[in-house]
C-alpha cells in the first residue's frame, strides 16, 4: 500500500449544480499552470484534456465541465502551483512509489 503523497486526491466540483468528484485535480491544475496558457480558452482546454485523461469523463460532459475546471484553476493555481511537488515522495514521506 503506497503513501499519501502517492495516492492522488480526490476534488468536489459543482458542475451544473451537482457535486462531482475529480481525480489529480491539484496536478491538473499545476500541470496546466506550468504550461503557460496564452488565455482562459487555451487554459480550459488543457484542463478538460487533462482531467479527461485521469478520470472517466466523456466528450459529452465537456461543455459542463469547463466552467467548474476554469473557476477552481483561478481560484487555486497560485497556491497549488508553490505546494505541489513534481519530484513524487521527494517530499519526505518513505514509501517507495517513485519505483
Amino acid at each position: 500500500m503506497g503513501c499519501s503523497c502517492c495516492e492522488q486526491k480526490i476534488f468536489t466540483l459543482n458542475v451544473l449544480g451537482k457535486d462531482r468528484q475529480i481525480a489529480g485535480l491539484d496536478e491538473i491544475v499545476f500541470m496546466t499552470a506550468i504550461s503557460f496558457p496564452e488565455n482562459d480558452a487555451e487554459a480550459a482546454e488543457m484542463l478538460w484534456e487533462q482531467a479527461k485523461f485521469s478520470n472517466d469523463l466523456t466528450e459529452s460532459e465537456k461543455e459542463a465541465y469547463l466552467p467548474a475546471l476554469l473557476e477552481f484553476y483561478h481560484h487555486e493555481k497560485d497556491h497549488i502551483t508553490g505546494n505541489v511537488s513534481r519530484e513524487g515522495c521527494g517530499g519526505g514521506c518513505d514509501c517507495n512509489c517513485n519505483e
